[in-house]
């Protein structure tokens, strides 16, 4: 078994280079709230933003979150508002 410190040492490789690959690629699934979020944004064709869209989450789906929160998720996927 090889630690992480000797393949990085053979392949010539910073470790700052390999944790910031990892923690880029760490989130690439989506949790059911951010699914929500962009489906959301998807149906009203990109209208509303963060407040609307916290709006009509705890409306229609009964989801309580916090306006910067959602306003994270369509940052984080490029779906706000035009």
């Amino acid at each position: 078994m090889y630690s992480i410190i000797n393949i990085l040492g053979t392949l010539e490789v910073p470790k700052a280079t390999y944790y910031r690959w990892k923690k880029k690629y760490i989130h690439t699934i989506m949790s059911p709230l951010e699914k929500l979020i962009v489906h959301l944004c998807e149906e009203n064709h990109f209208r509303y933003g963060h407040r609307k869209s916290k709006a009509l989450l705890k409306r229609n789906h009964r989801v309580e979150v916090n306006r910067k929160t959602v306003q994270r998720i369509m940052q984080k996927y490029k779906v706000q508002s035009r």
